[in-house]
């Protein structure tokens, strides 16, 4: 299935239905395997490279005015990122947004609840592969990126819940091109790669067991999208529509 990385409601309102599939599972199968992250090795590899700051790489000026807007819009304080990877501030950033409804956010939910009921639980992908990811992300890129999100934060906020709306009604193919759209360049290292990744670990996992498998739903759909690459590969898909418990 596909979930939202979130604490807000929205994605929770599935899970009793949820749940019916996982009790028919023997394996659980997140993004990531949870149980390898390492909180030190992230912060680490999340950190600028040394004599490098967000302030360096936007300049004084257009880093005050990203500081200032940001703390207006987001409550976000700039400075308390400075020395770290720009695209993590988006994170961030949509961390203010949306209500955090929940202790813990879906992914994590997820993982817990099918370890409580006794489900084996693995990654599609690997701590070392989400840190490889993020490796290759360019700093410059997101560092203008940011700046060029300054001149329009209100469309941010608008983008979230947009996202949130079509995840609310199952609109699998509308959250696909929407993030697809925000994404831009890194769209095919963020999407089109760890689909055919995931994908295959996926179908070599069902060759072994009965598994349930929750990725980011913007990974589902589209021309190499997770579900047509299981097609591609032999697998029969079928969907199901989950309903709300609200």
């Amino acid at each position: 299935m596909g979930t939202m990385h979130t604490q807000h409601h929205v994605p929770f309102q599935f899970y009793p239905e949820i749940a019916k599939a996982l009790a028919q599972c023997e394996v659980y199968c997140g993004e990531m395997n949870l149980h390898e992250f390492d909180p030190d090795r992230f912060s680490q590899a999340s950190l600028l490279p040394q004599g490098v700051s967000l302030e360096s790489l936007l300049g004084i000026t257009k880093f005050r005015k990203c500081q200032r807007i940001f703390r207006k819009c987001f409550n976000l304080r700039l400075e308390e990122w400075n020395d770290r990877h720009p695209f993590l501030v988006m994170s961030g950033i949509a961390s203010s947004i949306l209500t955090k409804d929940h202790p813990e956010n879906f992914d994590h939910f997820l993982w817990n609840q099918a370890s409580s009921l006794g489900l084996h639980c693995a990654g599609l992908e690997s701590f070392d592969d989400q840190l490889h990811i993020m490796s290759r992300i360019s700093i410059p890129d997101q560092a203008r990126n940011l700046i060029r999100l300054a001149r329009k934060p209100q469309r941010v906020r608008r983008q979230l819940f947009g996202l949130m709306a079509q995840y609310q009604r199952q609109d699998a193919v509308g959250l696909y091109q929407s993030t697809k759209s925000q994404l831009g360049s890194l769209k095919r290292m963020m999407l089109y790669e760890r689909n055919e990744n995931m994908a295959q670990v996926l179908l070599d996992q069902l060759d072994q067991a009965t598994t349930f498998a929750a990725v980011g739903a913007a990974h589902l759909m589209g021309k190499y999208g997770m579900v047509n690459v299981l097609k591609q590969r032999g697998a029969s898909v079928k969907a199901i529509p989950l309903q709300s418990s609200s």
